[in-house]
């Protein structure tokens, strides 16, 4: 029979590779999964017709009526074709996202 040493005998009997503890160090500041990236949507048009048309001069009124047709086109996509949860999930993200922007964008307006 030959001689094992105490740690090789109570690693294999664990089922472990000597030297390891049986638990995984994780780095700082990086989680289990990195997202992957979305392929592009080549199927959606680069933009609606509504975003080249000439302001009218009241800045606020502008806005309500890009808002209504932003609305309205994103309304009638879901009624015509439906829409999922993960459609749901991503819209939210984007939407999100986009009321950060614009929001910001309001709040401070270049002097």
């Amino acid at each position: 029979m030959s001689a094992r040493s105490p740690r090789s005998s109570a690693s294999s009997a664990a089922g472990r590779s000597p030297g390891r503890s049986g638990t995984r160090r994780r780095t700082p500041g990086r989680s289990r999964s990195l997202p992957r990236p979305r392929p592009a949507r080549t199927d959606a048009p680069a933009e609606p017709e509504w975003a080249q048309e000439p302001p009218s001069g009241d800045p606020a009124r502008d806005l309500e009526r890009l808002l209504d047709r932003f609305r309205d086109d994103i309304r009638d996509a879901a009624r015509d074709r439906g829409v999922t949860e993960d459609q749901i999930r991503e819209a939210r993200r984007h939407l999100s996202t986009a009321a950060a922007h614009i929001g910001a964008v309001l709040r401070n307006p270049e002097v």
